[in-house]
């Protein structure tokens, strides 16, 4: 992934934002997330190597309303070494980051968006990781829970292999010397 330096002048070539407004928010597995300021508004700028995990975010804005909060995609493109997507800003602290003093009060407004979430009607088919066109793999919900060990090499999350006993085998990260 690139670095805040390279950031901030992608955000000014390209982006036309103030280059000294990029600070980095925040990383996943898949992506990184940086902040940055055009103007009065403030923008999120995701760095990341599957444009796919952007698209379907695109897609996945038609949910927003109902209490749910899913910010726009404004912005796809491709990097030397990746995809970026620009969306609004939206501030909020993620979960894995709120205080164990602060859960008793947080409970039931996440309670709420889970049910906000169980009765937006998605206009997804099938079952599984989606596409964003808005269809998934599977036919039923139990085919989806039977391939779950599924570990094809073309699969983003493929590790290994299984052995003669149908055990998954774990390529070694970790050097010897």
């Amino acid at each position: 992934m690139i670095d805040e330096a390279g950031v901030a002048a992608f955000v000014a070539s390209r982006l036309d934002g103030d280059p000294a407004t990029v600070r980095r928010v925040g990383a996943g597995h898949w992506s990184v997330c940086f902040t940055f300021r055009r103007g009065d508004e403030w923008f999120a700028l995701r760095v990341g190597r599957h444009r796919h995990d952007f698209e379907m975010d695109r897609y996945a804005v038609r949910w927003a309303g109902a209490g749910l909060s899913v910010p726009e995609v404004l912005e796809i493109g491709d990097l030397d070494d990746g995809h970026f997507a620009v969306s609004r800003f939206v501030s909020g602290t993620p979960l894995e980051q709120v205080a164990p003093r602060e859960w008793d009060a947080l409970v039931p407004a996440i309670v709420d968006a889970f049910e906000r979430m169980r009765v937006t009607p998605i206009d997804v088919e099938g079952f599984g990781p989606w596409s964003p066109r808005g269809a998934a793999p599977f036919g039923t919900w139990k085919q989806y829970l039977l391939a779950v060990g599924t570990d094809a090499p073309s699969m983003r999350t493929h590790v290994g292999r299984r052995s003669s006993n149908g055990m998954m085998q774990v390529p070694s990260r970790c050097g010897t010397g």
